[in-house]
């Protein structure tokens, strides 16, 4: 049969395993995939996943919005394994090229919002989710995808991936962002590991702009104590708990899965600089003061009062902690000029 003429196919010697976070459980299933075997965290890591983001606008629901990951983790842990991978973009849904891939067993990676997909029957808009393509059926105008800690396989109709792909009312508006990977070369997971936590800590203490790493957590902590003023408080503050302790996190707004990496990083890829630093225990002690913040954010959401200055004092307590730790590994994993 000639490629591309299948009606229904899966990709061959595809295997899901459910995971916690979108991207990272991608990742894993791909690298799994292709004979690399690493678990969750360790992807999260390598693809120097942890970050904060924080957005203020009145466009947005919530009118407040902060999340403890990167955009750019999927194509990012490649990079970092030695390929050239990024994000496709188009103007126009690029389903032709996703089909050519999967029919030649190459899963593909796609960003979402899951308000669209039809398996989540959610009313609520959340964009920068990850999936992976792994197969389709023509006749039935469906695809395929591999997605989180669903169990097995899941279908959703071909027009609603293509919604989802382009959906512009989650936080960061989508241009129908894709990728595959067809193979990737021996690798050398102690070099990774360095670049990836380089990268990070880079990202964290010198940002391009004040909307990520350290600046946006600035921003979050000198905004909080004024939340009570907003219209949506109450929704602000249960998204707020949501984005550290569920929706793919880990628990600890990221911060727990990254010092799992941490961990693995030190002994299972050699990077013995963090046992000097005692970068895990630290990371997961940061991300336990999460975990408060975001008990703190569920009582004030099913509060009748907007009481955030609690809030405000965890949060500029982390923000302390953050920015000595993230300034750490900046002095001794990035390179001096």
């Amino acid at each position: 049969m000639m490629e591309g003429c299948a009606v229904k196919h899966v990709v061959k010697g595809f295997e899901h395993v459910p995971g916690v976070h979108c991207g990272s459980t991608a990742l894993a299933d791909v690298l799994r995939f292709y004979g690399l075997p690493l678990d969750e965290a360790a992807c999260f890591g390598l693809g120097s996943g942890l970050d904060f983001i924080y957005v203020e606008s009145d466009q947005l629901s919530p009118t407040r919005f902060f999340n403890g990951r990167t955009p750019s983790l999927e194509p990012t842990l490649f990079q970092h394994l030695g390929l050239d991978v990024d994000w496709n973009r188009s103007e126009t849904f690029p389903w032709s090229a996703i089909r050519q891939y999967v029919a030649r067993d190459i899963p593909v990676f796609v960003l979402t919002d899951l308000y669209y997909l039809d398996y989540y029957k959610t009313k609520t808009h959340f964009s920068l989710h990850g999936v992976l393509v792994v197969g389709f059926d023509d006749e039935r105008g469906v695809c395929l995808t591999a997605d989180t800690d669903r169990e097995g396989i899941q279908e959703t109709s071909i027009e609603s991936l293509r919604l989802a792909m382009s959906s512009t009312e989650g936080a960061v508006p989508l241009s129908y962002p894709w990728f595959a990977v067809e193979a990737f070369p021996e690798v050398d997971l102690s070099r990774a590991a360095r670049r990836a936590i380089a990268r990070t800590a880079s990202r964290m203490v010198s940002p391009p702009d004040a909307s990520t790493g350290i600046p946006a957590m600035e921003r979050f902590v000198e905004g909080l104590p004024d939340w009570g003023e907003l219209a949506d408080w109450k929704w602000a503050a249960r998204f707020g708990y949501q984005v550290i302790e569920r929706r793919g996190t880990g628990g600890g707004a990221f911060r727990a899965m990254y010092a799992r990496f941490l961990s693995e990083a030190q002994s299972r890829f050699g990077v013995e600089e963090l046992r000097e630093l005692q970068a895990s225990w630290r990371m997961e002690r940061i991300a336990g003061g999460w975990r408060e913040l975001g008990k703190e954010f569920r009582r004030i959401s099913e509060g009748q009062q907007p009481k955030f200055a609690a809030a405000a004092v965890l949060a500029r307590e982390l923000l302390e902690q953050e920015r000595q730790f993230f300034q750490d590994l900046y002095c001794r994993f990035v390179p001096g000029p």
